[in-house]
């Protein structure tokens, strides 16, 4: 059996994370966070917009309290490595 790389930067019809697609579902911040968990690289930046699953929640999205959420999720992230 093989692993998923969940830093791929291409999903479905879309130059971006799997991260940036679970921001336009609903209900998704579980599994967001599962990715986070296991590492998935939070600045990885689509190729037609350049920006981060973040930015994608803030410009895209216009959902500042998701923004907001996983700029706090890779802070937490990098005070623990």
């Amino acid at each position: 059996m093989r692993a998923a790389d969940i830093n791929t930067n291409w999903n479905s019809h879309e130059p971006a994370s799997i991260l940036h697609h679970l921001v336009f579902l609903s209900n998704s911040y579980e599994s967001m966070q599962f990715l986070i968990d296991r590492g998935i690289d939070m600045t990885i930046k689509d190729h037609r917009w350049n920006s981060t699953a973040q930015g994608w929640a803030l410009y895209g999205k216009q959902d500042e309290k998701m923004a907001q959420w996983l700029n706090d999720a890779e802070r937490q992230r990098e005070l623990r490595r």
